[in-house]
């Protein structure tokens, strides 16, 4: 742009107008101070300007300048109106030796003042780092030390850590205490595949720094290298695999870890070279796979050294492919069919497969052979009874450990046996009780047969009972023989489905006495028992296990322990009379005193208890 004359006339004259007015107001520079002065390194310092009379309604700009890049300060600051003073920041850098910086401000007339600020080193710096021994062996470790250039402030003086070497680790500070002028730290070192040269890094709070160097050697005796014969194997084929070592293990033996992240192959966790060999070789196991795979095997020495190798796994082309099940679902006791199939057909000898499952209410054979020249062999699955419906899982396993699985719902039917039970459950031989079977359901319009049996021979039962259509339970006649000592006997009712219940009568001799029987149900039969005064009650004990008469009143000849110290055996009998004298509705409460407790003499206690009435 070309200034003419008379521009250029115009803007001379603003100038000096503003020169005059500044020069004759009287707003100059006066001095510049800083403080403090001297100043060290880590420490801030504050530069102030001062004028030779207050600053005017628009403000006074001064300059600023340093001569040295160790304080740095803004290019200017403005002085406020009506101030005669302004404060600015001086920013202390790092500095090798003590230096002086002239700061420098100049107003808008040209004139300037200044200052000579000082900057010392501080006081407490680091000075120097080293390490101890300067070459180690990985993954041997060495001593790293800091030192001040003075003693450490009460609250200690941390230098940071740092290194580019990945080969070896670093806290990542050091803290040397109040009152010490060194710290050490412990360097770690990592493999290396060749001597290498760390460079350790130290740097104080004020960016004082320090450096030294750590050479790291590869140990003399390490992994190698890790190898795999062969490498490949199919399913379910074994490999070996070796260890070797850069030179013969010393005494003790040199214990390699073993890894491999693929879950069809098994491998033992370490393996050792034995004193004063180089090598040693271990068994790679593969398992089943559904298609082949590549697995890597590391091993790792003491020293974090690593060597791996590769196997190859592949599928068999003979193995079990599935198992089937139809139908998928049954009521109990009613069979499936299983089916289990290969990958292709059986050789001449036939292929067996091993059957399981994980329920006890199915049953499957232990094997199932497909023949030569077959893909399939069936075999039939049991189902058993269950109060519950469930899903039973039957696994089939082939020879090369390939298996496969199908689950089997068994569901309950809705018509069953739930229930027997007799009524009295105490009677004479020669006499007979009620058997009642309850379903779980009303029987079918058709009715429901139940069988009947017992193993005793001195009760008698129907072969069957028939629950008509729409009842849920049937009743018969259990005739009896006599017997010369009280005895139990079971009946069992069982469905078409294998369902079952059980129930126990007692028959007892025929005679006028009074008998009392002690049974396996902890039970006295009868519970009750009324007899005239002056009557003999006999306790007999049919059970398999000890019982005792124990009145819970104090009752004189009462307590059978009088007999039977302990307990009265099973097949014993223990008699007792009924006071002479007794009155009418007298009631003698007892209990056994190992499967039950006393009442207050008025009323049954807990447990097994009884009670004789006097008529």
């Amino acid at each position: 742009m070309t200034t003419t004359p008379r521009v250029a006339r115009t803007l001379l004259v603003a100038f000096l107008a503003i020169f005059v007015s500044a020069f004759a107001a009287g707003q100059q520079i006066e001095s510049v101070t800083a403080t403090p002065n001297p100043v060290q390194v880590g420490e801030s310092a504050t530069g102030t300007i001062h004028l030779t009379k207050a600053a005017s309604s628009k403000g006074l700009k001064i300059n600023l300048t340093s001569s040295s890049v160790d304080a740095k300060v803004p290019a200017s600051l403005i002085i406020a109106s009506g101030a005669t003073s302004a404060t600015f920041a001086i920013t202390i850098e790092h500095v090798t030796a003590t230096i002086k910086a002239t700061i420098k401000g100049t107003d808008p007339t040209n004139k300037s003042a200044d200052a000579t600020l000082t900057i010392d080193l501080p006081t407490v710096r680091l000075t120097g780092l080293s390490v101890a021994p300067t070459t180690v062996s990985s993954p041997d470790s060495a001593i790293g030390t800091v030192t001040l250039s003075t003693n450490a402030p009460t609250a200690g003086f941390v230098v940071d850590l740092s290194s580019s070497s990945t080969f070896v680790a670093l806290p990542q500070n050091v803290t040397v205490k109040g009152g010490a002028k060194t710290a050490t730290f412990t360097v770690e070192t990592h493999p290396v595949t060749a001597t290498s040269i760390a460079t350790i890094i130290g740097a104080d709070p004020n960016g004082y720094s320090a450096t030294t160097k750590l050479t790291v050697d590869v140990p003399a005796l390490r992994l190698k290298t890790l190898t795999v014969e062969p490498t490949s194997v199919t399913v379910p084929g074994k490999a070996t695999a070796t260890v070797t070592l850069t030179e013969n293990a010393a005494s003790g033996g040199f214990v390699i870890t073993l890894a491999s992240a693929q879950t069809y192959i098994s491998i033992p966790s370490t393996v050792t070279v034995k004193a004063g060999a180089k090598t040693a070789s271990f068994t790679v196991v593969t398992n089943p796979v559904a298609t082949a795979g590549t697995a890597t095997i590391k091993g790792t020495d003491p020293y974090g050294y690593q060597a791996s190798a590769s196997l190859v796994v592949k599928v068999p082309a003979l193995r079990l492919v599935g198992v089937s099940v139809s139908p998928s679902a049954v009521t109990a006791a009613n069979p499936a069919i299983a089916t289990v199939t290969l990958s292709e057909n059986a050789p001449t000898a036939g292929l067996v497969v091993s059957l399981a499952t994980d329920q006890s209410y199915i049953s499957v054979p232990a094997t199932v052979t497909v023949k030569s020249g077959m893909k399939t062999a069936t075999f039939t699955v049991v189902t058993n009874p269950v109060a519950i419906a469930g899903t039973a899982t039957i696994k089939g396993t082939d020879p090369t450990a390939y298996s496969a699985s199908a689950p089997l719902v068994v569901k309950v039917p809705a018509v069953r046996v739930i229930g027997v039970s007799v009524s009295p459950t105490s009677v004479s031989g020669g006499t007979s009780s009620t058997g009642t079977v309850t379903l779980s359901s009303a029987a079918p319009s058709a009715g429901f047969t139940v069988n009947l049996s017992t193993m005793q021979s001195f009760i008698t039962l129907p072969l069957t009972v028939s629950v008509k259509g729409g009842a849920t339970t049937g009743t018969f006649t259990i005739g009896t023989s006599s017997v010369t000592a009280a005895s139990q006997a079971t009946l069992s009712a069982a469905d078409s489905n294998f369902y079952s219940a059980s129930a126990t009568l007692t028959v007892n001799p025929q005679s006028s006495g009074n008998i009392v029987n002690m049974t396996d149900t902890l039970t006295f039969t009868p519970k009750s028992l009324t007899v005239s005064a002056g009557a003999t009650v006999t306790w007999s004990n049919i059970s398999f296990m000890g019982h005792t008469v124990t009145p819970d009143v104090s009752t004189p000849g009462m307590d059978s322990d009088g007999q039977y110290p302990g307990a009265m055996p099973p097949g014993k009998t223990f008699s007792w009379t009924v006071p002479a004298n007794a009155k009418s509705g007298t009631a003698y409460y007892y209990h056994c005193r190992i499967h039950g407790s006393a009442g207050n003499g008025k009323a049954y206690g807990t447990g097994m208890t009884g009670v004789i009435i006097v008529k």
